[in-house]
This record gives C-alpha cells, sequence and structure tokens, in this order.
C-alpha cells in the first residue's frame, strides 16, 4: 500500500498497522514460532515467488498450527496471513475455529490470539473443553436469549 492509497490515510489516523500481513517463520530453539509482519509489496513478491506451487500443502505444512478430531467436530488452529486485530495495538495472527455437523453445539466457535504459544494453548484448551461435555451456554453462561 503505497501513501496515495485512501486507506493508507485512514490506517494512520486509526493507528493500525501499515504491516498487515505476516508469514509464519520456523520453529525456534524454545518451541516457538515468530510472526515476521510484512507490507502488502512484501506479502505479494511472497506469494509471486510460491507460483507453480500447491497452495493448498504449503499453507497447511507451514502455516497449520494444530489439528485435532472430536469425534463429528474438528478443531483446527491456523496463522492468518492477513492481520485480524482492527483494534490498534492488538495483533491477530492466529485463529482456532471448530468445524462440525450444524447441530452441534460449537460448530463455527472460533477464538483469535497473537501468538504461536497463546494459539498452541488455546487449541488446547478448546478440545477440552469439547470433550468435557460443556456446551457454549454452560462454558460463558449466556443463552441466544441473552442477545
Amino acid at each position: 500500500m503505497n501513501e496515495d492509497d485512501p486507506l493508507y490515510e485512514l490506517e494512520e489516523i486509526l493507528g493500525i498497522s501499515q504491516n498487515r500481513y505476516s508469514i509464519l517463520l520456523p520453529l525456534d530453539a524454545d518451541g516457538d514460532r515468530k510472526v515476521k509482519p510484512l507490507t502488502f509489496d512484501e506479502f505479494q513478491e511472497y506469494l509471486s515467488n510460491l507460483s507453480g506451487e500447491n497452495h493448498t500443502e504449503i499453507y497447511e505444512k507451514e502455516h497449520r498450527v494444530a489439528k485435532t478430531e472430536l469425534g463429528s467436530c474438528t478443531v483446527r488452529t491456523v496463522h492468518l496471513f492477513l492481520n485480524h486485530g482492527f483494534v490498534p495495538g492488538r495483533d491477530l495472527w492466529f485463529e482456532t475455529m471448530v468445524f462440525s455437523d450444524h447441530d452441534h453445539p460449537w460448530d463455527q466457535y472460533q477464538a483469535r490470539y497473537t501468538t504461536y504459544k497463546e494459539a498452541l494453548a488455546g487449541h488446547e484448551a478448546t478440545c477440552q473443553v469439547i470433550e468435557s461435555g460443556l456446551t457454549p451456554e454452560d462454558f460463558c453462561g449466556l443463552t441466544p436469549e441473552d442477545f
């Protein structure tokens, strides 16, 4: 994004990071994977270097944090290329989602995290809650009527 782009000025006013895209770096000695923020142009260059490769396989290999099958549920935690932290000062680079049949109470549940280690812990916690048999209403104390 360049300074002529109307979004550039808005992002400056709101204090939103110009580095909204990222790649996930390899596992380090501490068992962590750091996020490397990229500008839009740097991200486009990264994608162009992948041309001809199977993008799905690369995403699964390099950007999946964890995947767990729990009966009819699949819990997936991934690195998001695009920063989903739309509030200044809170970058959200990872997401856990639950996929299941539409009758399952946790279907489409999602949580987002800043770091790889938070994402791993959140994935594990999500799996534990689903395995416990608690429903979102039990977990949060809210029912659809509360909204």
